[in-house]
């Protein structure tokens, strides 16, 4: 957002220019590439459901909630796995569907992020991992509250912005309901070619 704000010079100059137009993916390292290749043959044929919760105390959903969404969804959407990005896990081993969850926590950044590159879908808070998701076109739901999605959130990619006075006034069930919409919405073609694109 620094850099689109930055952008603003260049529309004064030729209003036809876009930011969106010149934005592309992150650089993806060679070793994140192998990481990423290798988790995307791994879990095949499942969608992966990428996770990040990590940020600001006043911009962070209760931990708790994230678990019992992330359980309900996979309850609900069958063949997908959540990989959990960002230094903290939250207690995923407590969830139901533990099994169906990885823990990428405290990874190196550029392997975060080509994890993030080969995710089907996004749902975090306000970060620096919303902005590589849609960077990457992931679909996702973004979590906002002292922040505005309309100056923070997603740019690029298919999403839902969710947002509260404060953070607790996000509910689980508009969190479940986005992702679900989200997923339905999305198709296979998004990421069939979205390795490709990153790499």
């Amino acid at each position: 957002h620094s850099a689109d704000l930055t952008f603003e010079i260049v529309k004064a100059i030729d209003p036809a220019l876009t930011f969106e137009r010149f934005s592309v993916p992150p650089w993806i390292s060679e070793r994140g590439r192998k990481l990423a290749e290798s988790l995307r043959r791994a879990v095949y044929p499942a969608r992966l459901l990428a996770i990040h919760a990590d940020t600001k105390e006043d911009k962070t959903w209760p931990l708790e909630r994230f678990r019992r969404v992330i359980d309900r969804f996979l309850d609900t959407v069958p063949n997908v796995v959540a990989l959990v990005l960002g230094w903290d896990a939250f207690g995923i081993e407590e969830c139901r569907n533990s099994h169906r969850i990885v823990s990428c926590c405290r990874m190196p950044l550029d392997l975060s992020i080509a994890v993030l590159s080969i995710a089907d879908l996004f749902c975090g808070v306000d970060s620096c991992m919303l902005h590589v998701a849609d960077f990457f076109r992931v679909p996702g739901v973004g979590l906002f509250g002292p922040t505005n999605p309309a100056e923070f959130g997603f740019r690029l990619g298919p999403h839902v912005h969710l947002r509260g006075s404060t953070m607790l006034d996000i509910e689980e069930e508009d969190v479940l309901d986005a992702l679900v919409r989200v997923a339905k919405s999305s198709t296979e073609e998004h990421r069939s070619g979205g390795l490709a694109r990153a790499l």
